[in-house]
């Protein structure tokens, strides 16, 4: 059967026809712990930013414009799946809020209900965090898209 094109479109490739070889589907995949490290140290660097290097004046709305970005440029470089660049982001966020915990308080003396207390105060934040990236993950996928890649 002939393929007529319209508009200019390619034909579509048939399962198992193609360029993706086998090769590059396991370049894909072990390619991926090196895509969830780059989530992880954008959010590490994001913090220290917001922490060390943003005036107050504009801390917050430049702490979600970067958080956005870092999820843009993952989400733009690994399209497939970015629901997982803010489950990465979320991750650090809560690991560097609890390595923060450690730090200030009595961890001997600290009881689960303070750490429940802890968690429950500090997960709307992460979550809330996590919003710019998910929107910069998925924005970032969507213009791979469009780019032809």
């Amino acid at each position: 059967m002939e393929y007529v094109s319209i508009a200019g479109m390619p034909p579509p490739i048939s399962e198992g026809h193609g360029t993706d070889t086998r090769a590059a589907a396991h370049l894909r995949r072990t390619s991926d712990p090196a895509w969830w490290l780059a989530a992880c140290a954008g959010t590490l660097v994001v913090l220290w930013l917001r922490d060390s290097v943003f005036s107050l004046d504009i801390r917050n709305v430049a702490f979600y414009t970067a958080l956005f970005l870092i999820g843009a440029l993952v989400g733009a470089f690994c399209p497939r799946r970015p629901w997982r660049w803010p489950l990465a982001s979320f991750l650090t966020l809560a690991a560097a809020d609890f390595c923060h915990l450690s730090t200030t308080f009595q961890i001997p003396t600290a009881t689960w209900e303070d750490f429940l207390r802890h968690v429950g105060d500090g997960g709307p934040a992460w979550v809330l965090a996590t919003l710019p990236v998910l929107v910069g993950a998925y924005a970032g996928a969507q213009m791979s898209q469009w780019g032809g890649s």
